[in-house]
Formats: C-alpha cells, structure tokens, sequence
C-alpha cells in the first residue's frame, strides 16, 4: 500500500518526508461491499482502490468513485482538511441510492405525518379529558382525523427517505474523536 502526497502542489509520489506540510493521511475504506470504490485525483487519474491511505492536502479536487454499470456515484473530498495539518484521518464513503429529491420529499412527508399524528393524539387526549362538554366531542372527532391522517403521509414518507439518499463519506480524525458525514 502506497504513501503518495495529493495537493494543490505536492506530485503524486511523494513520501511523506516530501509531502506538502497541509496535508493529512487519510485512510480510506469503505463499508459498501458490493462496490469497489476507486480514488482519483482532480484530472481523473486513478491514485488506488479502497482501501488504501493517501496523503491528501487542501483544495486537492480529489474525489472517491464507484463506476458500475449500472449507476455511478462520486463524493468530491472536502477541500479543506478534515483534521489538523499531519493528523490522521479515516474515511467512508457509502453509496447513495435512489434520488435524494425524492429523499427530500420523503423527509418532508415524514415530518408533516408526525406533526399530524401527535397534534390528533393531544387533541384525542385534551377531548377525553373534557367528555362531558360539547367542545370534548369535536377535539375527540378532530383528534381521530388527525392520527390517521398523519401515519397515511408519515409512513410512505419515511419509506421515501430511507430509500433516496445522496452519497456521503463518514470521516474520524484518529485517534481524536471528531466525526462526521458531508
């Protein structure tokens, strides 16, 4: 497994004694078994295939991809460092699938359906607790409206956003403990 610097000047080849001092190692792997996911550098060149580590500085223009026949994805590399220069950093990239519009419209469906769904199990609650006047029947009708209503568009909703998401790469700086998804 090769050490090479990536960087806006650092060549490939270099070992890191001759790396560009804001650079990070970055080892990279990935979870998604069924895809071999490949690093390229701005121009296109393949650098290695999953996993492996690279040395790789700001504004690089490197990118993680897969190259199926079916469906291609690309995660572009953040282009500033994930960690402080010389640290050590892991990468994950996971595959998105589907359309994250739809991942979009999923989300929304599931917020407004539990928004519906706790709003007509409070008024289901505040009815049963004012029975005995009028205004206790029509909480109770409204709250019946609602809880349905809020799971019929909640459910397909959190199906949609489960089955349409973009591609990300989860990143920790080793052995610290910053962690997160971009």
């Amino acid at each position: 497994m090769g050490v090479v610097a990536i960087g806006a000047s650092a060549g490939c080849g270099a070992t890191s004694s001759e790396r560009e001092p804001r650079t990070a190692l970055v080892e990279l792997s990935s979870a998604d078994e069924a895809y071999e996911w490949h690093l390229h550098a701005r121009d296109g060149t393949l650098l290695c295939e999953l996993p492996c580590e690279q040395w790789i500085g700001e504004h690089s223009g490197s990118y993680l991809a897969v190259h199926d026949p079916a469906k291609s994805w690309r995660i572009d590399l953040p282009s500033s460092l994930p960690g402080p220069p010389g640290s050590r950093v892991s990468m994950e990239p996971h595959a998105g699938k589907g359309s994250p519009a739809m991942g979009t419209v999923g989300t929304a469906l599931g917020l407004v359906g539990a928004a519906a769904a706790t709003v007509g199990i409070g008024l289901l609650f505040a009815g049963y607790i004012r029975l005995e006047y009028p205004e206790g029947l029509n909480l109770l009708g409204s709250g019946a409206i609602l809880v349905p209503v809020g799971a019929v568009v909640g459910v397909p909703g959190v199906w949609l956003m489960e089955h349409n998401r973009a591609s990300s790469v989860r990143v920790r700086v080793l052995p610290g403990g910053l962690v997160g998804t971009f």
